[in-house]
């Protein structure tokens, strides 16, 4: 009977219907489980870069710290640089000024020699 043979088909229709969204269940089952992972990775990378710039800031800190110490090394060798400029003027004068106490002393000695009591 026609009935029959449609309830057959529709029947047919069903199960393959069925099976469509049986397949499309495993599909969308798979591609959360897929989703979950790349999640997965995707939030470990995530870490990963957290972890990189914090390293990034600790360099740059330690890089600003070197600085700073190289800065104020230069300050002080300026310094001392300068100090020994004037410590360099200073002795160039007391040589001078002995030089010339030596030679009045010498005067001093030849003035004195002539007076004998």
């Amino acid at each position: 009977s026609q009935i029959d043979e449609v309830t057959q088909t529709i029947s047919e229709q069903s199960g393959q219907v069925e099976k469509t969204v049986q397949r499309g269940m495993n599909a969308l089952q798979n591609s959360q489980a897929h989703i979950r992972e790349v999640t997965s990775v995707l939030s470990e990378a995530n870490q990963s870069v957290d972890g990189v710039n914090r390293g990034l800031s600790e360099i740059v800190s330690a890089i600003n710290q070197q600085r700073d110490a190289t800065q104020e090394i230069n300050r002080n060798v300026e310094r001392i640089a300068s100090m020994a400029q004037r410590n360099n003027g200073v002795v160039r004068d007391s040589v001078s000024e002995v030089r010339r106490m030596e030679e009045i002393s010498v005067h001093l000695s030849s003035t004195v020699g002539r007076f004998k009591v």
